[in-house]
């Protein structure tokens, strides 16, 4: 089989190479019909491309053949995920009680608060017991095998309130970040581990965090800054008090505010949490939210999360939502928010998300594609 693989690798190439000579497209469909052709002839099943990118990678050790990055371009998966040169890693904290009451969000046994465990970067968590040296390692193989680059590491720590877990558990937490991406080295504490990384094979050139707006002073920042944190994620959710109030999010649009503003000025990149459809607010007041969002300099995030509220198994919402006292969007209304709401978004801001990662069989109701 690896045989037959490295052949037909070898021939795709080949005829890559022919068809730009000529100014012709040698893409995805020439490519299955050339895997389709190779099936039949030698009995096999359809490869993966995966399996491509092994025999690639192979025949260029060998020097069987020469390097072709466009056509290894062609092979690679989900090329989104490494489009800058850079990938992204998500690892997650392990369960640990929260200072929030927020009614929208779920609690379920042995996961961080807010977290569901069939979501797949926690199901990825669960197999390598929240252990981020092994989280890490698992993605870093998994992003190679598919074909990205992994020398430049964006890492992002998900879960509970970063802020709220003790020192003790966050500082090793990190460390354990940046000794899997110096595997084989090791190194003696937190200081250590970053000084190796500055020229390890996998170095991290951001480190995010989430937390919330009322754990941001000027300690937390410091901490921060030596545990090497770059961009910080803060759960905003609204600019609207009276929502946060209704929602028992436990602090204010103020505290938002105030947190935005130390963050920026400590240099930090800042990603606000929104989400669109809480019980209290509305459509024309979410859109006027985003305006307020980007035309307000006391918020004008760099980066943004979009969570659109949908009711879940295990919160207070639940309870509202079942007693008829709660209607979240539904799909046609939420993808007309969007649509709405994108070209309020300036060019500077990254939007990362625009639903979250929850399957479909865990909303009990609201937007689900």
């Amino acid at each position: 089989m690896n045989n037959i693989l490295k052949k037909l690798v070898s021939q795709a190439i080949n005829k890559f190479a022919a068809n730009a000579v000529k100014n012709k497209i040698f893409d995805e469909k020439s490519l299955n019909r050339l895997k389709n052709d190779f099936c039949k002839k030698y009995k096999i099943t359809s490869p993966k491309n995966t399996d491509l990118i092994e025999a690639y990678r192979e025949l260029i050790k060998r020097r069987a053949i020469k390097p072709n990055e466009k056509f290894f371009e062609l092979i690679k998966k989900r090329k989104v995920r490494s489009l800058s040169g850079i990938a992204s890693i998500t690892v997650i904290t392990k369960d640990y009680p929260c200072p929030g009451k927020c009614i929208f969000c779920p609690k379920e046994k042995g996961m961080p608060k807010s977290y569901l465990s069939n979501e797949p970067a926690i199901m990825r968590a669960i197999l390598n017991k929240f252990d981020p040296f092994g989280q890490t390692r698992t993605r870093l193989t998994s992003l190679k095998k598919t074909g990205h680059p992994i020398s430049k590491i964006e890492m992002i720590i998900a879960g509970g309130t970063f802020s709220y877990y003790p020192r003790k558990y966050t500082t090793e937490f990190v460390k354990r970040i940046y000794d899997a991406l110096n595997y084989p080295k090791k190194s003696r504490n937190l200081i250590s581990a970053q000084k190796i990384n500055e020229t390890a094979v996998h170095r991290c050139i951001g480190l995010s965090i989430e937390t919330r707006p009322d754990f941001i002073n000027e300690k937390e920042i410091k901490y921060l800054r030596e545990l090497g944190v770059t961009k910080v994620e803060l759960g905003v959710q609204t600019t609207y008090d009276d929502v946060l109030k209704f929602n028992k999010r436990g602090h204010t649009v103020a505290t938002s505010v105030k947190a935005i503003q130390m963050l920026k000025d400590a240099g930090f990149k800042v990603n606000c949490h929104i989400m669109p459809g809480l019980p209290g607010s509305s459509a024309a007041r979410d859109i006027k939210m985003f305006k307020e969002l980007f035309s307000n300099p006391d918020f004008q995030p760099d980066w943004l999360k979009i969570y659109p509220c949908v009711v879940v198994p295990g919160s207070a919402l639940e309870n509202i939502w079942r007693n008829k006292k709660f209607k979240p969007y539904t799909d046609k209304q939420m993808i007309s928010l969007l649509a709405k709401i994108k070209p309020i978004i300036p060019e500077y801001v990254r939007v990362t998300r625009l639903y979250r990662d929850i399957p479909s069989n865990s909303i009990l109701a609201g937007p689900k594609i």
